[in-house]
């Protein structure tokens, strides 16, 4: 009796499913709750971070932070005591207590603050406005983060002090007050540039990657084993990167939606659809380098996966996906020039006049 082969689709493709939805399942699990409230945009990777030094509680039970991932001053009230923030004019910006969170409309910071680069337009219906606060109930909730541009670098490019840096610069400091009790409280911070780490160990690796995977992909189990790499690397990316996200999924996810169902289904049948595995594989990794690739080039990251792990997601999924199509490119380039080879040698010699 002949041995038994295996076919390692079904498994491969029970493997690729079940990493789809866990990463669908973080996806939709949702961002973190300081994310309520104005400014709750997508945030991005930078080479800024800021934190508070001084006065982070203010009053027992009163939080005050920076996020790491978002780059938001975030403000947490356990207290029974009512929080006011105050704007850049100096007037109410917002109140937490326990009714919730509520924005003084009337104050120019409402509007500047609706953009992390401080786009937006104060527009009041009269002139009053700006000294007399109109507080709107926003959310219940006794959480709050918001972009605050005292806190960050609001320009395009780097600024002469740190442009050409390879080491950490204090850039300067900043102040937000808080009112507790009517008490003003300063809470101080440090606004610093850290350089992103070095590129190249992520392109020596994705060519290495790349060269290891288009070896393997040559066989069935390799070229599925590749496949099933590519979609977890991509997944799990994509999930870090939305749980950082107030109303997930963001761009990361949602562009790997088609191409991941187009990979899955090349994978139920590889041996007649290597061309869709290896399409499937070429939309995942373009989708992956699109959206995460300044992961790579920056040192603070909007993920909750570690730094490392979160750029070993972008270098793997690059170097899989990369190895996967050559492979297959080179498979059919390989059999259509044998295929021309054979017809020229099968047809028939012209007889000599």
């Amino acid at each position: 009796m002949g041995s038994t082969v295996t076919d390692p689709t079904p498994r491969a493709v029970r493997m690729v499913l079940a990493a789809v939805l866990a990463g669908l399942w973080l996806i939709g699990s949702g961002g973190p709750a300081a994310a309520h409230g104005p400014a709750a945009e997508q945030p991005e990777a930078t080479t800024w971070v800021s934190e508070v030094v001084a006065g982070a509680r203010p009053a027992t039970g009163v939080e005050i932070s920076v996020s790491a991932a978002t780059g938001q001053v975030e403000l947490v009230n356990r207290s029974q005591q009512v929080v006011t923030v105050m704007g850049y004019d100096g007037s109410p910006y917002l109140k937490v207590g326990p009714e919730g969170i509520f924005e003084n409309r009337g104050s120019p910071s409402v509007a500047l603050n609706h953009s992390s680069h401080g786009g937006g337009t104060h527009q009041t219906s009269d002139s009053a406005d700006a000294a007399s606060p109109r507080w709107v109930h926003v959310s219940a909730d006794r959480t709050i983060g918001w972009h605050d541009h005292r806190t960050h670098w609001m320009g395009a490019g780097l600024p002469p002090e740190v442009d050409g840096a390879r080491r950490p610069v204090l850039f300067r400091h900043w102040t937000i007050e808080v009112e507790v009790d009517g008490t003003l409280h300063p809470v101080r911070g440090e606004l610093r540039w850290v350089p992103p780490p070095p590129l190249w160990p992520h392109g020596v690796l994705a060519v290495v990657t790349a060269v290891a995977a288009g070896l393997a992909a040559r066989r069935l189990r390799g070229l599925v084993g590749v496949a099933t790499g590519l979609a977890v690397a991509a997944v799990v990316g994509a999930a870090g990167t939305a749980a950082t996200l107030p109303d997930p999924p963001g761009s990361a996810a949602v562009a790997l939606v088609f191409p991941l169902l187009v990979l899955v289904y090349g994978l139920a049948a590889p041996r007649r659809r290597r061309g869709v595995v290896a399409a499937g594989a070429a939309a995942v990794t373009l989708a992956v380098f699109l959206t995460s690739h300044d992961l790579l080039v920056n040192s603070q990251l909007p993920t909750a996966l570690p730094p490392t792990v979160a750029r070993l997601t972008v270098t793997l999924a690059t170097g899989l996906g990369t190895g996967l199509v050559i492979s297959v490119l080179a498979e059919w380039f390989a059999a259509s020039r044998v295929g021309r080879l054979r017809g020229e040698v099968s047809s028939p010699l012209p007889t000599p006049g």
